[in-house]
């Protein structure tokens, strides 16, 4: 049986190989691929063990409870030994990326404004792709929905929500860092 090799499962197997590793590796991306919108995506965040900080104070990560499914995302004190404050930044084949836990699951921002994150098992679709936006936002691809905090100071324990985007809310800006 002959298996043809093509970019699509070529990924899929790179990913693979980096969920079974556990270690830090890079998964290349398409720089200036256009986005389901028609924006030209350009370089973004992609490869293993991603913090991700608040814009507001970098002493907060975004963290999973769990790595099970159906759990929502909140703000925690940042610590490298935290597997749920580590996230797999892989790109699709139109450049946006995806965010995936140690447990294989993506990020949804399906729910309404002002709901929570989830984290959910990964379909692919447009409502878990996101691109990082000149304004440092986390932004789905699929409408004008924005990755947020409420507070202006970070509580540990705040729920990471579904907002509108808004530049100049500083509970939407974020710090991509290893």
């Amino acid at each position: 049986m002959k298996l043809r090799m093509t970019r699509g499962n070529a990924l899929g197997v790179v990913f693979v190989a980096c969920l079974l590793a556990g270690g830090p590796a890079t998964i290349a991306i398409q720089v200036g691929a256009e986005s389901p919108s028609g924006r030209v995506v350009t370089d973004q965040p992609h490869g293993a063990n991603f913090a991700i900080k608040s814009g507001v104070d970098s002493n907060f990560c975004v963290q999973s409870i769990t790595s099970s499914s159906g759990t929502h995302l909140f703000m925690a004190v940042c610590n490298g030994a935290v597997d749920a404050q580590r996230w797999l930044m892989a790109a699709t084949a139109s450049g946006p990326f995806v965010a995936l836990g140690t447990g294989g699951d993506c990020w949804d921002a399906t729910n309404t404004l002002s709901s929570g994150v989830q984290v959910v098992p990964c379909t692919f679709k447009s409502h878990e792709q996101f691109v990082f936006n000149a304004s440092s936002q986390i932004q789905n691809v699929s409408g004008s929905r924005c990755l947020a905090i409420t507070d202006k100071t970070v509580i540990g324990g705040d729920e990471l929500l579904v907002m509108k985007c808004d530049p100049s809310n500083a509970g939407q800006t974020w710090i991509f860092g290893h």
